[in-house]
């Protein structure tokens, strides 16, 4: 028995290191996560301007719509408000503005924006965040609508 009681008095300090070096992978592993979440939201934030209407299924009553998205400016600021406005402006434009000015967006997922509040649960509108050989869109998730758009602030 004494054997093994000697043995053991060594492991005590390798335990100790073990139970250490757990502890901080656990304390990184968290961080990082919680950091990385962050990083998500910095790409999204400023002022966005609209370049061109890359795709968007036109009829009468979208048109005017269309064309004011084309000369929109999207604003996603650091406190989660959300604005957007436009230099064309139309009925249904006007009336998409009132329900999506001074709300706030959250990130659904990497690439997934939602407009509204905690009560609708961001339901308003969601804008999906692409970027591919320097070119940016933004599409409107409900309406299939892709704008290019280029970050002015």
């Amino acid at each position: 028995m004494n054997f093994i009681y000697k043995n053991q008095q060594h492991y005590k300090p390798m335990k100790k290191l073990l139970k250490s070096s757990l502890l901080l992978f656990a304390f990184t592993f968290f961080t990082y996560f919680s950091f990385s979440q962050n990083t998500t939201d910095d790409i999204i934030i400023g002022k966005w301007k609209v370049l061109k209407v890359i795709s968007a299924k036109s009829n009468t009553n979208t048109k005017e719509f269309i064309n004011s998205l084309s000369a929109a400016t999207f604003v996603f600021d650091k406190n989660k408000t959300f604005r957007i406005s436009t230099t064309k402006n139309s009925e249904l434009f006007k009336m998409f503005a009132s329900m999506t000015n001074e709300k706030k967006w959250i990130s659904k997922s990497n690439n997934l924006y939602a407009i509204g509040s905690k009560s609708d649960n961001y339901s308003i509108m969601g804008i999906i965040y692409k970027s591919k050989k320097d070119i940016i869109t933004f599409t409107l998730d409900e309406s299939n609508i892709e704008l290019q758009v280029e970050k002015i602030q």
